[in-house]
Formats: C-alpha cells, structure tokens, sequence
C-alpha cells in the first residue's frame, strides 16, 4: 500500500492563469507563453510557443511542488513546478531544463520582452487572394479549392499532423462543428504534414 500526502486546499499556493518564460528559441521568440487553470489541488497547464504549444499537462500538488505529466504515445512531458517566495515559479522540465516564469506584470517591471504575437509569425502575402491548394486524399483522389463541392460554401482549412498533440485536441472541436453547420454549408479540410515513413503507408492519418 501506498500514502499520499495530503494538502488542506487553503494551503495550496496559488499559480492558476497565465504567466511568461524567457527562452530565446530557433523560431526568434524570446519568451514563451505558459498557461495554468488550478482547481485546488490538481493543475492543467501548457506552454505555448509561436508554432504551438505542448499539449494539456496535468498533476496535482505535492511535497511542495506541483507535478505536472503528459503521455501521447509518442512522447512524454514532465514539468516540476515550485512557486518561489518571490512570485516566480521554477520550473524544472522533463527532468533536465530549468526555467523560470513570471506573472506578465512583472515581467514588464524586470524589462523582460513579451512573447511573440502569434498572429505576426505567418501572414498571407496578398489576404485578397484566395487560398489555393491541391494534395491528394488517403484514396490518392486530388483534392483542390476549385472542387465544385466547395463552390459558394465557407471552407475551413487546417494545417495538421497525426503526430501533432495540439491537432488531436483540436478534432473534437472541428467534428463538432461539422457536425452543427456542415448542413448550412460548412466545409473542412485537413492538410496533413507527415514523416516520410507514414508518406509510404499512412496507417497512422487513417486512424486519426
């Protein structure tokens, strides 16, 4: 048998809501977004960069920290997270990368720079053009923005991957919106960026 410890909820810091971490990345960010929504004991969180961001990590608070996990199948995150008496919180991540987060208020008092605007990363060269594309289906079947299936419908385009952990918490949302408007018109379509060894035998898009 084992014992956890337990914690009377008023004991619990506090780190729900949105917080910011330095980190100078590939992409030019120099901070990153990161997310908590707190119920008590147990914590949600992600961390979203420019491109993305990890998927929902989940834990509880114990021993003075809270720890935090995700497992997909095809990788795994840990994050340890100690607030500290100044505010901030460390944050040890999958056990080797230290990093720290501020509350963004303070953040801009330490004149440290903001995370980039995601809606700056990628624009479209000419927003008055439409968006053209063509790329065949899992049946090898071409399917393009001049399908007559599409004509005089509102087309809902998606970048995605079966390997993507924001794409799979993102399917629900779509089906259910297909499934409410796609009687009034609503088309969607999935273009789906994949390693070379699933581009020979997609078994894992057909899943997903």
């Amino acid at each position: 048998a084992t014992s956890h410890p337990t914690h009377a909820v008023a004991d619990v810091p506090n780190i729900d809501g949105l917080w910011e971490i330095p980190q100078k990345s590939g992409k030019g960010e120099l901070a990153w977004r990161f997310v908590v929504q707190q119920k008590g004991l147990r914590a949600d969180a992600t961390i979203l960069r420019v491109d993305g961001d990890t998927g929902t990590i989940s834990g509880t608070f114990e021993d003075g920290k809270f720890v935090l996990s995700h497992f997909d199948g095809a990788r795994a995150h840990l994050l340890q997270i100690t607030p500290a008496a100044d505010g901030t919180l460390d944050i040890l991540q999958d056990a080797r990368t230290k990093l720290t987060a501020y509350r963004p208020s303070a953040a801009r008092a330490k004149g440290l720079p903001e995370p980039t605007d995601p809606d700056l990363h990628t624009t479209m060269k000419d927003p008055a053009e439409p968006f053209r594309f063509s790329f065949p289906d899992l049946s090898g079947r071409m399917v393009s923005n001049t399908d007559s299936r599409f004509q005089g419908k509102v087309l809902v385009v998606e970048i995605t991957g079966s390997w993507c952990p924001n794409c799979h918490d993102e399917a629900p949302f779509l089906a259910e919106m297909y499934r409410k408007y796609g009687g009034q018109g609503l088309e969607i379509v999935s273009l789906s960026f994949e390693e070379a060894d699933q581009l020979k035998n997609p078994t894992r898009l057909r899943a997903f």
